[in-house]
Order: C-alpha cells, then structure tokens, then sequence
C-alpha cells in the first residue's frame, strides 16, 4: 500500500507481514542507474551507441524524482523514439529528455497522510 500500513491494514495482517519503507534515490544514486542501463550489455543498451547530453542526463534525474522506474522509464522511451545518425549514434538532447518524461504528479488523497500534510502547508501559505 502507498499509505501508513499501521492505520490502513488490520491488526491481525500487519502481525504476520513485514513492512519495508523504500525512500526516493539520491540525484547521484538515479545518474548511476541511468549510466549502468546505457552501458549493460545484456539488460541495457550496451549493445547500441547512445550518447546522452549532459542536460539531458540532468533533467531525466531531476523530474523522475528519485524514482528509478520513473528514470528508467523515460530513458527507455528516449532511447526507442530517436532514430540513429549516419554513423549510428543515437543522440539524446535535452529537449528529447523533456518529451520522454512527465513531472511528477502533487500526491493527494483526502483519505491519506498527505491529506493533512497538505492541509497544513496551505494554511501556513
């Protein structure tokens, strides 16, 4: 669940589960992941040459937020929709980094933690 699993899920289930809290990737953290799926042979896109701006490395870290499927994600999506040059490079500029990833929703939900949160920052604008 996205929610506080102490307050949303029974007593009787949350006894016999184990709760892992995943926190968001480091700005340093993400730029490893997306530099190892441009170089890994047998799971990236080792096998093909991509040459990425350093903006646009940048911006995919930046919006995806922390969130490695969100960067993998919108390289993968880059990577698939640009045709290679004459010598077979596929370039990433900045603004196809900015095509191949969304911001970030604002999370919300009236029944959730960040119902108050949000409530909170509002009254203290």
């Amino acid at each position: 669940t996205t929610e506080n699993p102490y307050f949303e899920i029974i007593g009787a289930l949350l006894s016999r589960s184990r709760i892992f809290q995943f926190k968001s990737l480091s700005a340093h953290e993400t730029r490893i992941v997306l530099e190892q799926a441009i170089a890994d042979k047998e799971r990236g896109y080792g096998d093909k040459s991509i040459q990425i701006d350093k903006d646009a490395m940048e911006h995919l870290v930046i919006v995806s937020g922390g969130d490695a499927r969100n960067a993998l994600n919108a390289l993968e999506l880059a990577v698939e929709s640009t045709k290679e040059d004459k010598s077979g490079v596929i370039k990433i500029s900045l603004q196809v980094a900015q095509e191949s990833i969304q911001k970030r929703a604002v999370s919300y939900d009236k029944n959730g933690d960040d119902h108050y949160d949000t409530i909170s920052a509002f009254i203290k604008s």
